[in-house]
């Protein structure tokens, strides 16, 4: 009798592609610019920061708020339980007691910013209709109460 189990493997022969970005930015940004670069120790990654400013408008503001409800086991036993409830020793009783739960309604407020961003502006007295295309951006914040 083994203990070991059998390992099958496949031979793959995986060639190496050259990939590159592109970014294409007025003069107004690429004064701005910077480049960050740090590395993500979760997925083992080198990751590139590119940032600029942007000359932009803002158009619409509307708050949000909405009311969620978050459920929480009522004590350490019942979050014990809820970790546990998979295992084999703690599935039969979580199955005839289950975790009690505490509901906490939780409200949350944003505020949406709409702006009509102007990449390719060069400055920001010039006449309207030299601004290039618009760029619609919404961006989103927390209102803390």
């Amino acid at each position: 009798m083994t203990l070991i189990p059998e390992v099958t493997t496949q031979e793959r022969i995986l060639d190496r592609l050259k990939a590159a970005v592109s970014v294409s930015v007025g003069p107004q940004m690429a004064q701005s610019m910077e480049l960050e670069t740090y590395s993500e120790y979760v997925l083992n990654q080198l990751v590139h920061r590119l940032t600029a400013f942007v000359l932009a408008e803002r158009v619409d503001t509307k708050p949000y708020t909405a009311i969620e409800h978050v459920y929480f086991p009522e004590s350490p036993w019942q979050h014990f339980k809820q970790k546990h409830q998979l295992l084999w020793w703690m599935k039969w009783f979580v199955k005839r007691r289950p975790v009690d739960y505490q509901k906490v309604d939780v409200t949350v407020s944003v505020t949406a910013d709409l702006y009509a961003t102007y990449p390719r502006a060069s400055y920001s007295h010039a006449p309207y209709d030299q601004f290039g295309p618009v760029v619609w951006q919404q961006m989103t914040r927390r209102i803390d109460e």
